[in-house]
């Protein structure tokens, strides 16, 4: 497991935190902001989580487990690409956590993902997030303008 390679991603979005929210666990709301990822979940604690996606042209097919839900305060998850070249156990699933914290200028979405191989997958993994951040924002701003 690669510990020493976390990447994380912080932004601030100007909606009510709830909002936030319902945009991490409803699948409608995910396929809009994360590049029509297909994702399958109760959105429970301990319930699987699948995802299907295209990202930089490929295809790709996730799984993995809902660790931990805090509502409107942290989503914590594990993810295996099932096309990865690693073996599928528990020492190559990366965990996902985002947090959420309100501040004055709005709410801080704060992703770290763990278990990047090396430097550049951890830069890699940024420039994802970063990315779906950024469509999160706004999908979510746009909305609360109209």
């Amino acid at each position: 497991m690669y510990k020493e390679h976390i990447a994380e991603i912080n932004k601030i979005i100007n909606v009510p935190i709830e909002e936030i929210w319902d945009a991490l666990i409803n699948p409608e709301k995910i396929k809009q902001y994360m590049y029509g990822t297909k994702s399958t979940s109760n959105w429970k604690e301990g319930s699987k989580i699948e995802w299907e996606g295209e990202l930089d042209g490929k295809t790709f097919e996730e799984k993995g487990v809902i660790l931990l839900m805090i509502p409107e305060t942290m989503l914590q998850y594990n993810r295996y690409r099932l096309s990865s070249k690693l073996n599928d156990t528990a020492d190559n699933f990366k965990t996902i956590t985002i947090e959420l914290t309100k501040e004055l200028n709005g709410v801080l979405v704060n992703v770290k993902e763990d278990n990047n191989q090396d430097l550049e997958d951890k830069n890699y993994t940024e420039q994802v997030w970063n990315k779906i951040l950024n469509n999160l924002k706004t999908l979510l701003e746009e909305k609360e303008k109209h």
